[in-house]
């Protein structure tokens, strides 16, 4: 008996194959004949593909997810921050004036 040899391919040639399997009017075996590999082997690569894609645009959705909710979190500080400046009232001598001497002068 003798054993078969596995074909092995590049990755290049791999995302070459999904592209024009996917972009071609052609259906995925007659894509894979003219290619000259088996159906079941483009089958198997268009599927890792778009899993992978669905990966990339949920690990991009997660990203974007945490920047809103840090950036709210961020809105709400500034947000107390002004509430606590507006409804604390200063003391205007210590804000607007400056001392020299015993004389107050208006900055």
């Amino acid at each position: 008996m003798t054993k078969k040899k596995l074909n092995t391919y590049t990755s290049e040639f791999k995302e070459s194959a999904v592209k024009l399997a996917l972009d071609s009017d052609e259906s995925i075996p007659q894509t894979a004949k003219k290619l000259g590999i088996n159906s079941n082997t483009l089958y198997t690569w268009v599927h890792n593909a778009s899993k992978s894609k669905d990966n990339n645009s949920m690990a991009k959705k997660e990203s974007s997810e945490d920047e809103i909710k840090s950036l709210k979190k961020q809105v709400l500080r500034l947000m107390r921050i002004i509430m606590i400046m507006n409804t604390h009232s200063y003391d205007r001598e210590h804000l607007l004036y400056s001392r020299i001497g015993s004389d107050v002068f208006l900055l």
